[in-house]
């Protein structure tokens, strides 16, 4: 994901969660249930129901899709893992931080999502 305007990485990391679920949205399970495992532990707690979040962008990012997911019958569970620990997903999103700023120089605002299915 590329967010040409944001300057907060915590505001970044909610949109990917935001992503994420959007993706469970979208699919087709019979059984719905997944855990959600990210290294912001803030994100992570909030998904979880466990805390609430400081800054008041990162909420609204989350909020309509955490309501979205309970209404479609997911359960989900949420898991914190070391940032240390989840180098794949840091080099994705430092890729996410070189895309958002080529498009933030060629004038482009909107965020703008790239999906890779494997």
């Amino acid at each position: 994901m590329a967010l040409p305007a944001e300057e907060h990485a915590q505001v970044a990391e909610a949109w990917g969660g935001r992503v994420a679920l959007d993706l469970l949205l979208r699919t087709r399970a019979d059984l719905r249930l997944a855990r959600v495992i990210g290294d912001n532990l803030g994100v992570i707690r909030y998904g979880a129901g466990e805390s609430r979040l400081r800054r008041p962008a990162m909420q609204s990012v989350l909020e309509p899709l955490l309501g979205r997911i309970a209404l479609a019958g997911w359960g989900l569970s949420w898991q914190a893992v070391r940032r240390r620990l989840n180098g794949a997903a840091d080099a994705l999103a430092t890729d996410g931080v070189h895309w958002a700023a080529s498009l933030a120089q060629a004038g482009v605002t909107e965020p703008r999502v790239h999906i890779e299915w494997l």
